[in-house]
């Protein structure tokens, strides 16, 4: 269910067309100019009530020029998302209108057939909740076209649409269990939303009702610049506002759910409203954005907001030396910077206070009854060899392989980031009398790892250990020998706690013969392959994008996950 669901939200907004008379569906006029897009971002937001749980948003449109190079895999990847949207629809034989859109959408390879079926390429877009129920709009390029691919979807479906007339306006409706999808549309945008059976709901989907107040898009303006979020998509989910939803709303699906759930002994209980509130002070809201959009970059982050001190006293957890953000790798990259010590006493604190006052809300039990527990495991002394650690960076440049995707050879550097590194060298010469052979010095030159201290080293790949004064590192290929004692800088340090990279052209290639080998070895034994290959995907992706990052910050906002994307010249 919860995987139809997801296909069903994803595809029909495309299903929102049919059943209107052709007077309805006069073509919209081409907004391309800056105030054909401002009226259109204002139309929008016309139709997004001001308390709002959630949003997020587009004030304005992408750059041309990036959207154009966005779409430009699409091609590349056309038999592969042919395959996908073909092997989903053989599974919803119980939904013959749903399978035929999944068709229409194996058809989609570019950016005008997108286009050809009424969907605006690079439009105003928004997501939202009514209550607790979410809500989608997406503007429309070709209100006629739309209609024409609802009606082709539905004759190929074999199934005629539940539509309803409320007023002038039709609303498309596919029963869900308790919920349903409800699909409506007019000459700007096409709306989809999982809402119950109700007649209040389905006005607003079909636009006939509005907001009491709508959401002013200058607030989102507001948002977005004090956390430097771009114009072409930001938002946020207010957690007090879902809580408060989800406590005292009087939708009646909602009200429901409280009289059958513990929700309603929650609501009713003052101690549980006050430990939720208090948990809601911590932790307010999350919010998320692109933060930076080019021809060459990209940039997303999404941040768990935290109350300042909170944050403050959090970030222990990422005081250490080492910098994570270093140059891309040839191949992938992962960093990890933690202060064990810090954390260990960052943990302590928290569970002291829930020891010394114990939360009463039956919904944090868990809590209540493993605190002392807790407290007593986080009071044991912790080993030399694990609060030496500070982190590490991996870098691996490059990789081929062989027969039977065994690795021929390789090329990459590891860094061990601790106080001590002589402590940890000792520790390990002692467990192996190859190791104890080398005579590394701090900062003297990178000494050869012997035979057979690394296992399943292959044959001819020679490896390197050096020795600085804040690490330990391993360089593997002739090539990375001479950058080991970079490779062991820790930087000056950051915020960041966790980072990985990935270079998709490189990736690619290695992931596709991989998958080559084991489909050969399928065809050997008479099977199919259980899978599509993604490599090609990950091609078709290299042909755009160059390089990707994500890496997971403490910072005075709080837990802030960031990513990038950079795309090819």
């Amino acid at each position: 269910m919860i995987r139809k669901f997801a296909v069903i939200g994803f595809c029909t907004l495309l299903v929102a067309g049919c059943g209107r008379d052709e007077a309805e569906t006069a073509p919209q006029a081409a907004a391309d100019s800056g105030g054909g897009q401002a009226d259109a971002a204002s139309a929008l937001f016309e139709r997004i009530d001001a308390d709002t749980p959630w949003l997020m948003a587009n004030v304005e449109t992408m750059p041309e020029e990036l959207a154009e190079k966005l779409w430009a895999p699409l091609s590349s990847m056309s038999e592969l998302n042919r395959q996908t949207y073909t092997a989903v629809a053989e599974e919803m034989d119980e939904a013959p209108v749903v399978a035929a859109l999944l068709r229409e959408f194996a058809q989609i390879d570019s950016r005008e057939a997108f286009e050809e079926r009424g969907l605006q390429p690079n439009g105003h877009w928004a997501i939202h909740a009514v209550s607790m129920y979410p809500f989608m709009h997406w503007q429309l390029s070709d209100a006629e076209a739309f209609r024409a691919t609802i009606e082709r979807i539905a004759s190929e479906g074999g199934a005629e649409p539940n539509w309803r007339s409320v007023e002038d306006a039709e609303i498309l409706w596919i029963p869900m269990e308790e919920l349903g999808l409800a699909l409506s549309y007019d000459d700007n945008f096409a709306t989809a939303a999982f809402v119950p059976d109700n007649a209040a709901l389905l006005r607003r989907v079909a636009n006939l009702d509005q907001p009491t107040t709508a959401y002013d898009i200058a607030d989102l303006e507001s948002f977005s610049d004090e956390r430097g979020y771009t114009a072409y998509g930001s938002g946020f989910i207010d957690f007090g506002k879902v809580v408060d939803q989800l406590l005292d709303s009087d939708d009646a699906l909602l009200a429901a759910a409280r009289e059958s759930t513990p929700l309603g002994e929650i609501a009713g209980n003052e101690v549980c409203r006050n430990e939720l509130g208090a948990l809601v002070n911590l932790f307010p809201r999350a919010s998320l954005g692109y933060t930076d959009i080019s021809e060459t970059f990209m940039a997303f982050d999404m941040t768990l907001e935290t109350e300042p001190s909170f944050a403050q006293r959090m970030q222990v957890i990422a005081d250490t030396p080492v910098d994570l953000e270093k140059a891309e790798a040839g191949l992938l990259e992962f960093g990890l910077a933690l202060n064990i010590v810090g954390a260990r006493d960052f943990a302590r604190e928290i569970v002291a206070g829930w020891v010394e006052a114990p939360p009463q809300c039956q919904l944090f039990d868990n809590i209540r009854e493993n605190a002392e527990d807790w407290q007593l495991a986080l009071n044991q002394p912790i080993p030399p060899v694990v609060t030496n650690f500070h982190g590490l960076r991996l870098n691996v440049e490059d990789v081929t392989m062989g027969e039977n995707s065994q690795v021929e050879s390789a090329e990459g550097s590891l860094a061990l980031f601790m106080r001590n590194p002589q402590m940890m060298l000792g520790m390990a010469q002692m467990f192996s009398p190859e190791l104890a052979s080398l005579q590394l010095e701090p900062g003297g030159e990178p000494q050869p790892v012997p035979a057979g201290v690394i296992p399943n080293m292959p044959e001819g790949v020679s490896a390197w250990m050096g020795l600085g004064d804040a690490a330990l590192g391993l360089a593997v290929g002739e090539n990375q020998k001479d950058q080991l004692s970079e490779t062991m800088d820790p930087g000056e340090g950051g915020d960041a706690i966790l980072s990985y990279g990935i270079n998709f052209e490189n990736y690619g290639d290695i992931l596709g013969g991989v998958l080559e080998d084991m489909q050969k070895k399928f065809e050997e034994m008479g099977e199919e392959p259980a899978m599509n290959n993604p490599s090609e995907a990950m091609s078709a992706m290299g042909e755009v994008y160059e390089y990707t990052r994500a890496s997971m910050h403490l910072t005075e906002r709080g837990i802030e996950f960031r990513s990038t994307m950079t795309l090819k010249d």
